[in-house]
């Protein structure tokens, strides 16, 4: 399995490099913590080709949030767990 961990800090000002190595390297999951993501970056946005599953938790304040890009020719089950 081809993965990558990334700590982004801040992904609304780096989707071109985003893009660039989600594309050209062909993860199949990519980690990103410190997202920095709410709800006016979507994940079309993250992912123009719709070729990940994304799973994200944002956070409600500045900085923060995670998210896990899955290649979609993986099976991918979330799993919710409560507080």
């Amino acid at each position: 399995m081809k993965c990558v961990l990334l700590n982004a800090q801040s992904l609304g000002n780096k989707l071109t490099e985003l893009h660039y190595l989600l594309y050209s390297f062909k993860y199949q999951l990519t980690l990103i913590t410190e997202s920095w993501l709410d709800i006016n970056l979507t994940n079309v946005l993250l992912d123009p080709e719709n070729k990940y599953y994304i799973i994200r938790k944002d956070r409600s304040r500045n900085g923060g949030g995670v998210c896990a890009m899955v290649d979609k020719k993986l099976t991918v089950l979330e799993v919710c767990l409560s507080k």
